[in-house]
């Protein structure tokens, strides 16, 4: 049992959800570090500041990437005001009322009713009417902010209703040939009575691209511009990674390229970890740190602490029987009961890497989200409803046909197929990576 809300930002995590949300920590999300540990993070905010106006989306841009892009949208002020992310203040005072709720109210209610707003309305006196306040103002800050009172009572009810009456058409894209006497020359000409764009990249010379950068409708001609030389990236290596000489080894490694491989310590010999630097980044492939030397890694059902200690197709997880073993990742059929289900839903011990709580109240592996046809055209997002309600909704969005689509779920077959690829990946491959890389990109492509 740990209090909620509790762990401060920097400090190190069990374990970090895909949608980086965690009830531990003081603000409500978590990360990675570049030394690879789950820790508790700051949450995002608006970079230009949530109270300036907007023009498009691109103006909403965040200080992380823990939460999906926020939008530009017009308000009743007649101006246009990015939504709120979490770090915001109007969503930060809400997330303060709530720990204030969890900190000093919350143990009058029973205890599955302890977030249930009844419960809230019956012990949290006046403060209750000020969070409902700021759940309400914060939803819908873009519209509210700087209205005036009496066009907020005429208009508001009236507003939502055209809004969702008001579908919007996407921009339409052609490829034809015009020429371009401009210098630079233009390739896509925008005409803003039809919201159309011609596209004619042969305008382009040896040397130049038509690289349109700003936007899906930028809303003005796109000229070409100069091609950017295609750098070769590389990286220093970590142990059991391809190399080429000694010099494509990394500080983790003894500095050896041996069998085209960079070499780690090897099983049994004890060694020091600098301050700072996670012991298991050290070892060759199929080892870990103990504290004190590296060993071999544990197969499945091996009791562990942490996933690093377990095979790489494995995670280490409390099973349905309250033991913390390791167990293969995905491996969990859809109705099978597990240990824990985070509020994200999100598991990745099964197979479809989700989970929920079934009608008798267990905890099991479900199908994930996915459209009925994710083929099909939508008007605007309340077409885009998942079938199951395990993820986030997804979002109508103009796209270069010129017709509106739902983003995916996770049960939608692309990104199904991206599932069935990460299984092939833990499974067949990826025991040749250090047991911290296993999910790295740098070593999934030297052995994918």
């Amino acid at each position: 049992c740990q209090k909620i809300y509790s762990v401060k930002t920097g400090d190190q995590i069990y374990s970090c959800s895909n949608s980086h949300v965690s009830n531990l920590c003081e603000e409500g999300y978590c990360t990675e570090n570049q030394s690879g540990n789950s820790v508790c993070a700051a949450a995002d905010k608006n970079v230009q500041g949530y109270l300036n106006e907007c023009s498009d989306d691109e103006d909403c841009k965040s200080t992380g990437s823990l939460e999906f892009p926020s939008r530009c949208m017009c308000g009743l002020s007649g101006e246009s005001y990015c939504t709120l992310y979490a770090g915001d203040q109007p969503r930060m005072k809400v997330f303060e009322l709530t720990k204030e709720w969890y900190y000093k109210y919350s143990q009058n209610c029973n205890t599955g009713r302890r977030n249930k707003e009844d419960c809230k309305a019956d012990f949290w006196e006046d403060d209750y009417n000020e969070y409902k306040y700021y759940i309400v103002y914060a939803s819908v800050f873009p519209y509210v902010h700087k209205s005036v009172d009496c066009v907020l009572k005429v208009f508001q009810k009236n507003y939502y209703e055209a809004k969702e009456d008001y579908q919007p058409e996407c921009p339409q894209y052609n490829c034809n040939n015009f020429d371009s006497t401009s210098n630079p020359p233009v390739c896509v000409m925008y005409d803003s009575n039809s919201k159309s764009y011609s596209i004619d990249t042969s305008n382009c010379a040896t040397g130049m691209d038509c690289i349109n950068s700003i936007s899906l409708d930028p809303q003005a001609n796109v000229t070409c511009s100069e091609s950017s030389a295609v750098e070769f990236i590389t990286t220093d290596k970590f142990p059991g990674e391809k190399c080429q000489q000694d010099s494509d080894c990394g500080d983790y490694t003894t500095g050896k390229c041996e069998n085209n491989r960079c070499q780690g310590k090897g099983k049994g010999v004890p060694f020091d970890v600098p301050s700072g630097k996670p012991g298991d980044y050290y070892c060759n492939p199929g080892l870990y740190y103990d504290g004190t030397e590296c060993v071999e890694q544990k197969s499945l059902d091996q009791n562990c602490t942490r996933t690093n200690e377990c095979q790489n197709d494995a995670v280490c997880e409390k099973n349905a029987s309250d033991y913390q073993i390791c167990q293969k990742i995905y491996s969990l059929k859809t109705g099978d009961q597990i240990y824990s289900c985070p509020s994200s839903h999100v598991s990745n011990l099964c197979e479809e890497g989700y989970c929920t709580k079934n009608q008798s109240g267990y905890l099991v592996c479900a199908l994930a989200d996915r459209h009925l046809d994710y083929t099909k055209k939508c008007s605007d997002d309340v077409d885009c409803k998942g079938e199951y309600d395990l993820e986030y909704r997804s979002r109508c969005l103009c796209g270069l046909s010129g017709e509106k689509y739902c983003t995916l779920y996770a049960g939608d077959r692309p990104r199904l197929q991206t599932l069935k690829l990460s299984k092939e990946w833990f499974y067949e491959y990826s025991q040749n990576c250090n047991t911290g890389r296993r999910n790295k990109d740098d070593c999934q492509a030297d052995f994918w």
